[in-house]
């Protein structure tokens, strides 16, 4: 719903292809948009939909295999952008198992590898809040709290100018009391503003001294919830010299956890204990990362965390429309998957069609970076004290 509505407002013209009927009359209403009612991987209800002078084509339900289906049709129709939401991890990476030549599907949407790279990123960054990389020409964009001793508060744009470096940088929006403002040389630089930097990779060095006066190194992060997020941020961690301590309140998930995972202790128990998070050393974590599927419940652990030590939190919500409500308390990221990758979803040329499969309950928010594209070839043819743990 959510990428048809903004493609439509770009000027596509749209073709939505869904299976539930409550989506469809909801689609019907609220967009100015053609909806078959139907299955994707149907060449009949593709057809219908217009398939074949389609420019690009989104395959985005929750199944892979749909997916995949719909993009090989729709390769039998001549050349067109073709993008699958695609979740088993052997058909992405740099390892896929699916190289080769002929591509069927051009471009592959992992929604938990979108998030844990912008995790992964903002750990990486000290100080930022939010963290995308383009795929061409090493230019990140990179969110920030301006805390009120940072050496860029209180400085006019036109003040930056004399700056050295300050051509490998540049700030493209402020958010301030809710509002976005697109800064002039006359626009000053508050505390407590949220400013979005176009930084060159070679250039962040020296723009990270300007927000941060000091940037400690992240040692021990704790990771609320063993869900698929959580393991593959664990994972990565793990490759690192960070500390990684996972909370799990269901017993199963968390020895299933235990055992997938090496350097990873797995704590059993809920978040909102208080003496489970000592037993995690809350006091000494650096970063504490909410990953349930339920905003209320990141932002309750998150707030209990940053209370009992937490130097940063970080709170998981699948609605943006929560993202500005959770940033008025006391939460230093939020993370919503819509709002982190929406813009680097690959475009077919203005007003041209495009055709989106949504499939039932999919969740169509979860757009592609570098880091989450791939290509698949067109054929031819736990304890009683709670704990359960890897020694780190």
């Amino acid at each position: 719903f959510n990428i048809a509505k903004q493609l439509s407002q770009e000027g596509h013209d749209i073709s939505v292809v869904e299976e539930n009927p409550e989506l469809v009359q909801r689609i019907t209403e609220k967009l100015d948009v053609f909806v078959v009612a139907g299955n994707g991987s149907s060449l009949n209800i593709l057809e219908t939909a217009g398939v074949r002078d389609a420019h690009l084509v989104l395959a985005v339900t929750n199944s892979d295999e749909v997916n995949i289906v719909v993009c090989i049709i729709a390769n039998q129709y001549g050349r067109k952008i073709k993008i699958a939401r695609i979740r088993n991890s052997e058909f992405t990476g740099k390892d896929s198992l699916f190289k080769g030549n002929g591509f069927c599907v051009d471009h592959m949407i992992n929604p938990e590898q979108i998030i844990v790279d912008s995790l992964i990123k903002i750990i990486e960054t000290p100080g930022a809040t939010f963290a995308v990389d383009f795929p061409i020409g090493d230019i990140l964009l990179r969110g920030f709290h301006v805390p009120k001793d940072a050496p860029i508060a209180g400085k006019k744009f036109s003040e930056l100018e004399g700056i050295q470096y300050t051509d490998s940088f540049l700030i493209v929006s402020i958010q301030r009391n809710g509002e976005m403002i697109i800064p002039t040389h006359k626009t000053e630089i508050l505390p407590d503003d949220d400013i979005f930097v176009l930084v060159a990779k070679m250039g962040l060095p020296y723009f990270l001294p300007m927000v941060n006066r000091r940037a400690d190194e992240v040692e021990r992060v704790i990771i609320y919830r063993t869900t698929r997020t959580g393991i593959q941020l664990a994972k990565r961690l793990e490759d690192s010299s960070i500390n990684v301590t996972m909370i799990e309140p269901k017993k199963e998930m968390a020895e299933k956890a235990a055992a997938e995972l090496e350097d990873t202790i797995v704590l059993h128990g809920d978040a909102t204990d208080i003496d489970l998070l000592k037993e995690a050393t809350i006091e000494d974590t650096d970063f504490f990362i909410a990953l349930s599927e339920d905003a209320q419940t990141n932002l309750l652990t998150s707030l209990l965390a940053k209370k009992h030590g937490a130097k940063k939190t970080v709170v998981l919500t699948n609605e943006p429309a929560l993202v500005p409500i959770i940033h008025q308390v006391n939460v230093d990221v939020v993370i919503n998957p819509r709002l982190i990758t929406a813009s680097t979803i690959p475009r077919a040329p203005m007003t041209s069609w495009i055709m989106l499969i949504i499939g039932r309950r999919a969740s169509a928010r979860l757009l592609s970076n570098e880091d989450t594209m791939s290509t698949i070839p067109c054929s031819t043819g736990v304890t009683d004290s709670r704990m359960v743990s890897r020694t780190p």
